[in-house]
């Protein structure tokens, strides 16, 4: 939709308004040179390129205007860029001709009146006493009617509708367990540290027992203490008890330590 009125305003596009002036002439007269620049401007209107005001037309309005006759611009530019702008057309055929021996030499050239741009011209002979034809003109009026040529409608939109593919459900994995709590040690490190220190004490105390019985055996010669008795049965009750302690204490540090294990 948007293409096609984009080609309905682009084929709708005015046409430029233009006019066919002598803006040079060269030993030939006012008469023949006017007569020129009708024949121009009728050929032009007969093959297609809309001339807007005709030259008498023209010549009458820049008589009103107070200027003076088109082709005293002698072929400057600024001058027929101004002719343009007071007879408020967009182009102007600017025609030019000169006499050599007994033909004419004739141009044409199209200028753009807003930036001065000449753009399209032509130049040809003519006989003397012959008209302009539209064969003389006919490399011209062709490349004209091509800048008049509205420009070839764009191209509509192509719309692409895409369909997605359907999407295959993946099995994914079930999710790992959670990790099991870390399980804390320091009972059996509690355990462990009063098992290495009731072995340590049974180990004391057995090194005292020990050392009383040493010294009960050490008074004893030839089956005689030489302690007293009341001494001798102290040193020995005391040498039991520690013995008793120490494996008491023995005990207790293997138990403490199996259940340290256990409790690991």
């Amino acid at each position: 939709m948007v293409a096609l009125l984009l080609s309905v305003l682009m084929s709708q596009t005015p046409t430029p308004t233009s006019v066919v002036v002598m803006t040079r002439r060269a030993g030939v007269s006012v008469a023949d040179s006017q007569g020129l620049v009708n024949e121009v401007s009728t050929l032009l209107s007969q093959q297609g390129v809309p001339v807007t005001l005709a030259p008498d037309a023209a010549s009458q309005q820049l008589k009103k205007l107070g200027l003076p006759d088109a082709a005293s611009c002698t072929g400057k530019r600024d001058c027929v860029i101004e002719l343009g702008r007071q007879l408020r057309v967009t182009w102007v055929f600017s025609v030019s001709v000169a006499r050599v021996e007994k033909d004419r030499s004739m141009s044409v050239e199209l200028v753009n009146v807003d930036d001065g741009a000449t753009l399209e011209k032509d130049g040809f002979v003519l006989a003397a006493k012959s008209n302009v034809t539209a064969e003389q003109l006919a490399t011209f009026i062709t490349a004209v009617k091509k800048r008049l040529a509205p420009p070839p409608p764009a191209d509509a939109p192509v719309v692409v509708v895409t369909t997605p593919k359907p999407v295959a459900p993946v099995d994914l994995p079930p999710p790992p367990p959670p990790p099991a709590p870390e399980r804390s040690h320091t009972a059996s490190f509690v355990l462990g540290g009063l098992a290495a220190g009731a072995l340590v004490g049974a180990g004391v105390t057995l090194g005292l027992g020990l050392m009383k019985r040493a010294e009960l055996t050490s008074s004893i010669t030839n089956g005689v203490s030489a302690l007293p008795r009341s001494s001798a049965t102290l040193i020995n009750s005391d040498a039991n008890t520690r013995f008793i302690l120490s494996a008491a204490l023995g005990a207790v540090a293997v138990a403490l330590g199996t259940i340290a294990v256990i409790v690991w």
